[in-house]
């Protein structure tokens, strides 16, 4: 396979943007990075900045994983008002990645949107209709699911969870129950404030499942990935590779 080597002079985030966007490619590929010393948690400015900004798909690897593609796992969110382009996106890119050999995972974290003034016992529903609501809220749920996934994956085994809760939440325990080694999500492309205070499903989950984190671009093109692979530190490029000074 040939390998193109470019070696991007400036601040990282910013060069390997105007690459990805002049190149048009189909993938960004990247080892995630901490915060450092002081915020381990937290994501490298650089990972959060290409999660938020590329016009591509943003994979990043985690630093310890292992070779190989056991467990795939797509998390979508065919919630009231979601796009429905963008979960086919994410189902048919988590399909590629599981190809034949490995199991794909496919869940939705569902929740009622004040669900606590609902149940509450001074103004809320009785607890029959409450219960009423849930159960009517998790099968019209369902049905999209199930529709979402005829259409994107008619001949391909799919393993289903609907866990209830917060998404965040509810996809990291999936993802370390399920021993997934990848996790595909759409890229809400929050920035500003919203960002500050709520930042991406993906740039929460990177460094807190046991595998990588893919995610999906809006707008994203469907064409199998010829990728490009990102390495941030100066000076790393690989032996007996040249590559093109830009």
């Amino acid at each position: 396979m040939e390998v193109l080597v470019r070696v991007l002079r400036g601040e990282p985030a910013a060069a390997t943007l105007r690459e990805a966007t002049r190149g048009r490619h189909d993938l960004l590929v990247k080892v995630a990075e901490s915060g450092g010393h002081l915020w381990p948690w937290r994501l490298h400015v650089t990972d959060r900045r290409l999660l938020r900004r590329s016009p591509c798909p943003v994979w990043m690897l985690a630093p310890a994983q292992g070779p190989g593609v056991r467990v795939v796992m797509a998390a979508v969110d065919v919630g009231p008002g979601r796009a429905p382009d963008l979960n086919g996106r994410v189902v048919r890119t988590a399909a590629s990645l599981a190809g034949l050999d490995a199991e794909l995972h496919v869940m939705h974290a569902w929740s009622i949107v004040g669900e606590p003034i609902l149940a509450s016992a001074m103004t809320g529903l009785s607890r029959p209709r409450m219960r009423s609501v849930l159960a009517g809220t998790r099968r019209e749920r369902r049905r999209r699911l199930q529709r979402l996934l005829a259409r994107e994956t008619p001949d391909r085994t799919v393993r289903v969870a609907m866990p209830k809760g917060d998404p965040v939440r509810a996809i990291r325990h999936e993802a370390r129950w399920r021993e997934a080694d990848v996790v595909v999500v759409g890229n809400s492309r929050r920035t500003g404030l919203e960002a500050l205070l709520l930042g991406n499903v993906a740039e929460r989950l990177v460094g807190r499942v046991p595998g990588s984190v893919l995610a999906v671009a809006p707008g994203a093109s469907d064409a199998r990935p010829t990728g490009i692979a990102v390495e941030t530190h100066r000076g790393r490029v690989p032996a007996g590779v040249t590559g093109e000074a830009v």
